[in-house]
C-alpha cells in the first residue's frame, strides 16, 4: 500500500501526462478539425483557465473541505469526462463546454495536493522537499504526456489522442480509491493569524511569488495558443512535431525540477526565481526575433527549465512566509495568480498576432515578466549578505 506522499507523487505523474497530452494537440486540433478561428482558439484555451480561476477564488474565500480523498475522487471523476468530450466534439463550443469542466476539476485537485505537500511535515526542509518531490513528478508526467501524444498522432490521429489520454484520470480514480485512505489532515483553515484572505493578500512575499508565475502564465498560455500554430505554419513543423517541442520543452521542466534543491541551496529562493524570470524574458526575445526553425525550437525547449523552477520556488517561498492554518487559501490564491494570467494572455496576444503577427505576440508577453521582476524587487528585496548554502527564502 502506497503511503499518502507516494500516491499524491504517482497521482501527480497521472495527471500532469494527460493534461499535457491533451493540451499540447488542443489548439491544432481545434483550427484543423474543427474549423476554429484564432479567436476561437483564444477562447479555447482560455476557458479552462477562467473557470479555474473562478474555483481557485471560492477556494480562497471558502475553503471548507476537510476531506482529501473525496475532493480528489470528484475532482478526478470530472476531469474524466473532458477528454472524451474533445474527441466526441463537433464544433469549438463543444470544446469551451469541455474545458470549462476540466478547469473546476483541475483547480480541485491542484489545490488539494498542494496543501497535502506543503503540511507534510513541520519542518521547513521537508517540506520543501516534499514540494520539490511532487511538482518533480508533475514534470515527468509534463515529459510523458507530450511524447505519448505525439506517438498517438502519429498513427491515430488528432482525434483519437484525446480517447487515449482519458485512461490516465481513470487511472488516477483507481489509485485513490485503492491507495490513498482517509487523511488526518484538515482542508478547512484553522483560526489564527493571517487565516483571513486579506492577511494572505496583504503578505509581500506572497504577492512577488504569485506575481513571477502570474506573468510566467502568460508567457506559457501564449506559447500554447499560438507558437504551435506559428511553428506549423510558418516554420513547416510537422504535427508530430509540434508534440515534440512540448516533450523537449517538459523534459528540460523535469531537469529544472531535478536540480530546484541545489540551486536554492546555493543562491537562495528568492534569487532563483528572479534569476529563472530574467532568462525567460531572454528566451522570448530569442524565439520571436529568430527566422531558423532550429533557433525556435531551442529558445522554446530552454523556457520549460524556467517552467521547472518558477512554480515550486514561488510555492516554497509562501511555505516559509504564510502559517499551516493559511496554506490552503495562500496556495489557492498562488494558482490562482496561474489562472489569471493564463486567461490575459491569449486574450491579449490575439489582437497583436492578428495586427502585426504571431512573433509580436510572443515578444509581447516578456511584457508582464519584466514588471513582476519589478514587484519582487520591491516587495521581496533579496538579501545582500546571502550566504553559499543558505536555505533561506
Amino acid at each position: 500500500m502506497l503511503g499518502l506522499m507516494a500516491s499524491i507523487r504517482l497521482l501527480g505523474l497521472l495527471i500532469s501526462a494527460y493534461f499535457q497530452m491533451a493540451s499540447s494537440i488542443l489548439a491544432i486540433y481545434a483550427k484543423e478539425q474543427l474549423g476554429a478561428s484564432i479567436s476561437d482558439v483564444a477562447l479555447v484555451v482560455s476557458a479552462f483557465y477562467a473557470t479555474s480561476a473562478i474555483s481557485n477564488f471560492l477556494i480562497g474565500v471558502f475553503a471548507k473541505w476537510r476531506n482529501p480523498k473525496l475532493t480528489l475522487s470528484i475532482s478526478l471523476s470530472l476531469m474524466l469526462i473532458a477528454p472524451i468530450s474533445y474527441g466526441l466534439a463537433r464544433a469549438p463550443l463543444t470544446l469551451i463546454a469541455a474545458r470549462c469542466l476540466e478547469g473546476f476539476a483541475f483547480a480541485l485537485y491542484s489545490t488539494t495536493a498542494l496543501t497535502l505537500c506543503s503540511t507534510s511535515s513541520n519542518s521547513p526542509s521537508e517540506r520543501d522537499a516534499s514540494i520539490v518531490a511532487y511538482t518533480s513528478s508533475l514534470a515527468l508526467g509534463m515529459m510523458v504526456g507530450p511524447a505519448i501524444g505525439s506517438l498517438v498522432v502519429a498513427e491515430l490521429g488528432l482525434r483519437n489522442a484525446f480517447f487515449l489520454a482519458a485512461l490516465f484520470p481513470a487511472a488516477a480514480i483507481a489509485l485513490v480509491s485503492l491507495s490513498m485512505r482517509g487523511s488526518d489532515i484538515s482542508l478547512a483553515p484553522r483560526k489564527g493569524r493571517g487565516s483571513r484572505s486579506g492577511g494572505v493578500l496583504a503578505n509581500r512575499a506572497f504577492l512577488a511569488a504569485a506575481g513571477v508565475y502570474w506573468a510566467f502564465a502568460i508567457i506559457y498560455s501564449v506559447l500554447l495558443a499560438y507558437a504551435t500554430i506559428y511553428a506549423k505554419e510558418g516554420l513547416s513543423f510537422a504535427s508530430d512535431r509540434v508534440a515534440l517541442l512540448f516533450f523537449g520543452y517538459f523534459s528540460m521542466t523535469a531537469l529544472g525540477r531535478l536540480f530546484i534543491g541545489r540551486l536554492v541551496l546555493r543562491i537562495g529562493k528568492r534569487r532563483a526565481l528572479a534569476s529563472s524570470a530574467a532568462g525567460a524574458i531572454a528566451l522570448l526575445a530569442i524565439a520571436s526575433t529568430s527566422r531558423s526553425p532550429e533557433l525556435f525550437a531551442l529558445a522554446f525547449v530552454l523556457m520549460g527549465i524556467h517552467h521547472g523552477i518558477i512554480y515550486p520556488t514561488g510555492a516554497m517561498i509562501i511555505a516559509d512566509a504564510i502559517g499551516p492554518e493559511s496554506l490552503v487559501r495562500a496556495n489557492s490564491f498562488y494558482l490562482l495568480s496561474w489562472n489569471l494570467g493564463a486567461i490575459i494572455g491569449p486574450i491579449f496576444a490575439s489582437g497583436i498576432a492578428i495586427l502585426w503577427g504571431i512573433p509580436a505576440a510572443i515578444m509581447a508577453s516578456a511584457i508582464p515578466m519584466a514588471a513582476s521582476l519589478l514587484l519582487l524587487a520591491v516587495l521581496a528585496p533579496i538579501s545582500r549578505n546571502h550566504k553559499k548554502g543558505a536555505s533561506g527564502p
